[in-house]
């Protein structure tokens, strides 16, 4: 693989083909993060956003046509989505707070994005990929962020600040019930293995 462009590289995620990574960066000269897709044998980069709003923590759709992210907007951040083949992106969620995308399920038409209404901590949100109306998933007094749906979509890892510690737990989908704690003295940013057998995540 060569370099890929952009500096301060973060959030990349590998499309479905595993042919291209999607990630937020920041051109040469440029303060604001945008959204970059790369092609991995190649190392060809092309900016799909290029405007004065922060963009960034993008996410592939199952078919690697789109991507969602999030961006700048009046008082904290709302929700994208732009198919490659365009040149124009829409808007998917407009909320009051900051809102960011952690993961486009590979079943059921889907986004999981953490929702943060104000400096009180750290939800988990579904916002259909259709545009129809977001709803909670987890909406605790805890925080909880960085939701990856397993592949079947029966089921969702994510970090929970409970315990006052970060830790990695998996509950049902899409209703939750008991959660299963998964890490074991810190953990945080869970990804599923391609098959849904295991899970990775940062201790």
């Amino acid at each position: 693989m060569r370099g890929i462009g952009g500096r301060g590289i973060w959030a990349p995620r590998i499309s479905p083909d595993g042919r291209r990574v999607v990630y937020a960066a920041f051109a040469p000269g440029q303060y604001r993060s945008d959204v970059w897709v790369a092609e991995l044998a190649s190392g060809t980069t092309q900016r799909i956003t290029a405007d004065a709003n922060e963009n960034n923590d993008p996410q592939w759709s199952p078919d690697g046509g789109a991507v969602a992210y999030s961006a700048d907007a009046p008082g904290g951040k709302d929700l994208y989505v732009r198919a490659l083949r365009s040149d124009s992106a829409q808007m998917l969620l407009r909320r009051p707070g900051v809102q960011w995308t952690s993961d486009w399920s590979r079943v059921g038409g889907v986004l999981l994005f953490t929702d943060a209404p104000d400096a009180g901590g750290f939800d988990v949100w579904v916002q259909p990929a259709d545009g129809g109306p977001a709803r909670p998933y987890l909406a605790t007094p805890a925080s909880e962020v960085g939701a990856r749906m397993s592949p079947d979509g029966r089921w969702v890892a994510y970090t929970s600040f409970e315990t006052g510690l970060g830790e990695v737990y998996v509950q049902s989908y899409p209703t939750p019930g008991r959660p299963t704690l998964v890490s074991e003295g810190g953990g945080s940013e869970p990804v599923w293995r391609a098959d849904g057998g295991e899970l990775y995540y940062w201790h």
